[in-house]
């Protein structure tokens, strides 16, 4: 499975004489604008093995780019954030269907570019995990 997603958003509010061309950042009449794109693209891939019904991989994957320009009356905000995640999962059977084990790891990652009035922030956030589970059904 794969997907694709755009979004392009354009909105203008404020006073009903409030024109953009003429009154953007100024005291003549308050108004904002919001201006947005996103991307998104997520894909699935699996596999059972046919020679042991309970032993399967999948993996998945997902991207977002997200960017807004926006100003409401003097204040401007503007952001831009791309975000990764990943997960990769295996199952299996240990001898018999009681005793089951599942592995897996996942890795996400985030980085934001905010401009806030006059100020600058980025950060960038990732993470990385892994765990393993064995379960013994009676």
């Amino acid at each position: 499975f794969i997907n694709f997603r755009f979004l392009k958003d354009d909105k203008q509010t404020g006073q009903v004489n409030f024109n953009p061309d003429t009154d953007k950042f100024t005291t003549n009449y308050w108004g904002s604008e919001i201006d947005t794109q996103r991307f998104d693209f997520s894909g699935k891939l699996g596999y059972v093995n046919p020679e042991i019904t309970w032993q399967s991989l999948g993996f998945q994957f997902a991207y977002s780019n997200h960017q807004q320009d926006s100003y409401f009356g003097l204040k401007v905000y503007d952001i831009e954030q791309n975000s990764i995640y990943s997960n990769l999962i295996y199952n299996s059977i240990i001898g018999d269907t009681r005793q089951k084990i599942k592995m897996g790891a996942s890795f996400t990652y985030d980085h934001y570019d905010e401009l806030v009035l006059d100020a600058n922030y980025k950060r960038t956030e990732n993470s990385i995990g892994a765990f393993f589970e064995y379960n013994y059904d009676n």
